[in-house]
Order: structure tokens, then C-alpha cells, then sequence
């Protein structure tokens, strides 16, 4: 599903992050929602489910989150407000990875429930527009210009969509690792 970009419209489940064994830390979902990337509902269920196992959490901000009935920036705005509680240990502070955890997270999330190559590219094309064409992932969007000479060389369209595929496996490969040495974890 595409859509024009005043269009809002939550896409993306925080649940991903840990299908794809990536920590979910409040600076990632804090930017998933300024971005308008991250689906509320998940969201309000997180949250939820953070206050009930948070014993003795006193952050008032969370607990009205829970009831979810924020606009984008009233949530924008508790969140800001709940991790500056003295006992907060919510960490909001960007580490100028957010997008590129999301990108990486959502682009292995899609890669595992692969039906197959071609779905996987449609749903490349149309993450690359919700991450407004990040430029590290053009190379296996079937309407860029190739990477490689090789894509469209004497190539049937399944050739092609398959290097495409191979190409985008490695960038995967070598994210994770980036990622994994810049931020310690992932």
C-alpha cells in the first residue's frame, strides 16, 4: 500500500524490531511515531505491556499513554515529558541511527515472510517511497537504475528480480553488521 505523503497513515508494527531481533528502545519508537511509521496500536499495547511489568513505574506520562486517545504530537510530547521524570529510565536521546534501524528492521521483517521475489521487490519499492528513497537501498528497486551492469545484461525479468535479490540480501548482511558495530547491539 502506497500513499502520498501528507496522507498519515501507520504502517509498521513495533513488534518487528524483536521479530527481527532488534532492541526496542524508546528513541526507535519515539522516532517511528514522529515519522509516522509506527502503527498506534502497537504502540498503546506496548506501552501497556510495559507498565504491567514495570514494578513501581511512577512515570504519569506512560500511564496516560496507555489510555491511547493522543494525537501524534500529544504523544510526541508525553514521551518527552516521561523521559525527563527523575525516575524515568526512558532513554529518548537520537543517536542518528533511528531510520536506518527501522529501514534494516523492516526490510528483514519483509525479507522473512518472503512469498517471493517479486512480492518482496513490490514491497521494496513501497518501503523505499515511506523512507522517502534512501539512496543506500536503490539498488534492488526494480525501477532505479541497476547497481550492476550485470542486472539488466542479457537478463530475463526473473534474473534480474533474483540478483536484485541477492544484492538486497547483503546490504541486509552487511546493515546488521554495520549497525551492530556503530550502536554496540542490535
Amino acid at each position: 500500500m502506497h500513499v502520498q505523503k501528507n496522507e498519515v497513515i501507520f504502517m509498521y508494527d513495533i513488534s518487528i524490531l524483536e521479530l527481527v531481533e532488534v532492541e526496542k528502545e524508546w528513541n526507535y519508537i519515539l522516532w517511528g511515531i514522529e515519522n509516522k511509521i509506527v502503527n498506534m496500536d502497537s504502540f498503546i499495547k506496548y506501552v501497556q505491556i510495559y507498565i504491567a511489568s514495570s514494578s513501581n513505574l511512577d512515570i504519569p506520562e506512560l500511564i496516560e499513554l496507555a489510555w491511547g486517545r493522543h494525537s501524534i504530537d500529544e504523544t510526541v510530547e508525553l514521551l518527552k515529558i516521561a523521559s525527563k521524570s527523575r525516575v524515568s529510565s526512558l532513554s529518548l536521546d537520537y543517536n542518528g541511527y533511528e531510520a536506518r534501524v527501522w529501514l534494516y528492521s523492516i526490510l528483514s521483517y519483509e525479507m522473512g515472510k518472503l512469498k517471493s521475489i517479486s512480492k518482496f521487490l513490490d514491497r521494496v519499492e513501497e518501503i523505499y517511497a515511506d523512507f522517502d528513497y534512501p539512496i543506500e537501498i536503490e539498488g534492488f528497486v526494480r525501477y532505479m537504475p541497476p547497481v550492476e551492469s550485470e542486472y539488466i545484461k542479457n537478463n530475463s525479468k526473473e534474473e534480474s528480480e533474483e540478483k536484485m535479490y541477492e544484492y538486497s540480501k547483503k546490504f541486509l548482511e552487511n546493515e546488521k553488521e554495520n549497525l551492530r558495530k556503530i550502536i554496540g547491539r542490535l
